[in-house]
């Protein structure tokens, strides 16, 4: 490396330390350096949009008039080339929909369906 390239490097590593002294979070940088935190530990529920209300829903024909989500899942994603339920992490979907093996089954069967369907129709 050479001198100018060091330089530089340390020119621009002062400058960032003191803007992230001056506008990062506390507890980042100390007095020479930033600091070195644990390791990113991800939680294991990463999506919260999960559906929560509907098993306080009391009213019958509330509850009929409700689509299941084993059903409407497959149906909102049809259209979408770039999403494949089998990728997304279907164990924490599973969990916190609270769906059985065989309802993930048959969601699952007709996403492959429906996507074969879309992909067809596409090309026609």
């Amino acid at each position: 490396v050479s001198n100018a390239v060091g330089v530089t490097h340390i020119t621009m590593r002062e400058k960032l330390l003191e803007h992230e002294r001056e506008w990062g979070l506390e507890g980042y940088v100390g007095e020479c350096d930033f600091m070195v935190g644990e390791p990113y530990q991800p939680h294991p529920q990463r999506n919260e949009a999960f559906q929560r209300f509907t098993h306080q829903i009391t009213d019958k024909r509330e509850i009929e008039g409700m689509n299941d989500l084993v059903s409407e899942i497959p149906l909102v994603v049809a259209k979408e080339p770039i999403v494949n339920l089998r990728e997304l992490d279907i164990t924490s979907w599973q969990h916190n929909l609270d769906i059985s093996d065989m309802e993930l089954e048959v969601m699952l069967a007709a996403h492959d369906h429906l996507r074969m369907e879309s992909a067809q129709h596409a090309r026609n």
